[in-house]
């Protein structure tokens, strides 16, 4: 993957350390001047409408998280996490500024965490800040 000829609507995997610093540094800017849109998740269970059985095996596990930048006259992210082990939003306060920077997507024990603030921790019990664990991570600048 060469991430500096990247195309538009084109999934690239981030699965190594130096890709995602490459993304972050060069093609995002750590989310500077950027604003979550969106962010969807699929788990994979359901219920069937005909015999009113539930399939509850999370067997999707994806989250996917909307990015829209006002840099280099504005373009939109794409994050699509795959096997998301965690996930964590928290939703600015109604009438505050939502802008996003310095963010950071690191590989550790064998897991992408994406977390809002660089210098920051991820606390499952303080809940301080939108972060997400998963085992995979595709990106798309559309």
């Amino acid at each position: 993957m060469e991430l500096n000829r990247i195309e538009k609507n084109v999934y690239y995997d981030l699965n190594d350390q130096k890709s995602i610093d490459f993304f972050l540094d060069n093609i995002v800017f750590r989310f500077n001047d950027s604003v979550l849109k969106e962010c969807t998740y699929i788990s994979g269970s359901s219920r069937d409408a005909m015999t009113n059985v539930l399939s509850c095996v999370d067997s999707i596990a994806r989250l996917t998280m909307i990015f829209e930048s006002q840099l280099n006259h504005g373009f939109t992210i794409e994050l699509c996490f795959d096997n998301v082990v965690r996930f964590n939003l928290v939703p600015t306060q109604i009438e505050f500024d939502s802008i996003w920077g310095d963010s950071d997507i690191k590989i550790y024990s064998g897991y992408i965490e994406f977390k809002a603030y660089r210098d920051s921790y991820i606390d499952i019990d303080l809940n301080n800040m939108t972060w997400v664990k998963a085992k995979s991570l595709r990106i798309m600048i559309l």
